[in-house]
Parts: C-alpha cells; sequence; structure tokens
C-alpha cells in the first residue's frame, strides 16, 4: 500500500494538471455550439486512456461520439479474465447565467488543497 501512495504523492501535481486540462474543455452536449468541444473532449480522454495503457477508440455516433476502452488480452491468451463496465460522461451543463459565477466556468481553481471545477469534464 505504502508503494501505491508513495506513487500518488510522487505524481500528484502531474494529476492535477491533467484533471484541470480535462475540466477546462467547455462540453455542453445541448448547445451545438460546443459540438467541437465534445469531439475535442472525446479525443483527450482516448489519448489519456491509450497513455494508461487501455485500448481505445472514439466510436461515431448519429449524435456526439463515445470512447470505448478495453484492457488488452494477453496474446495468445484464451484465459477468460473477469469484465467490469465503468459508464462515465464527458459532457456537463450549461454555464449560463454567467453572471451568477463567483470564477468563470471552465477554469478550475485550487483553493485550501482542494480542486475546484465548476464545469467541464
Amino acid at each position: 500500500m505504502q508503494a501505491v501512495l508513495d506513487f500518488l504523492k510522487q505524481n500528484q501535481a502531474r494529476f492535477v494538471a491533467e484533471l484541470s486540462d480535462y475540466v477546462r474543455f467547455p462540453s455542453v452536449s445541448a448547445q451545438p455550439k460546443h459540438a467541437a468541444d465534445l469531439k475535442a473532449c472525446a479525443d483527450w480522454v482516448v489519448k489519456q486512456c491509450r497513455q494508461i495503457g487501455l485500448q481505445s477508440t472514439l466510436c461515431p455516433t448519429p449524435g456526439h461520439p463515445i470512447v470505448l476502452a478495453r484492457t488488452p488480452r494477453p496474446v495468445g491468451g484464451s484465459k477468460r479474465r473477469p469484465h467490469f463496465l465503468v459508464y462515465g460522461h464527458y459532457d456537463v451543463q450549461p454555464p449560463e447565467p454567467f453572471e451568477l459565477w463567483k470564477t468563470p466556468p471552465f477554469e478550475p481553481r485550487i483553493e485550501n488543497g482542494a480542486l475546484f471545477a465548476p464545469e467541464g469534464g
């Protein structure tokens, strides 16, 4: 367990930076003007999945794309392994009305050791 905690501590700045990059996407699926933002966010998720060793694919749909990521199977291995499904979404609610915001939407901030990202990825 200590090795895991050490790894997390050593990589904390990178993890916070990556999460901050993710929540900056204005991926508002309800607004057509953000279609490119949703695609960019989905591309980012695919890239992140690949960086941690998953086989990931961007799958087009009649609406917004979905991301499919799988753990690679061992070469030549027919051993059945348990599967699990993680469902998440990378779209968010519209940030309007803007005048109610204390800080800009889609701009994360760190306050008292916590990351706040009112909207975004």
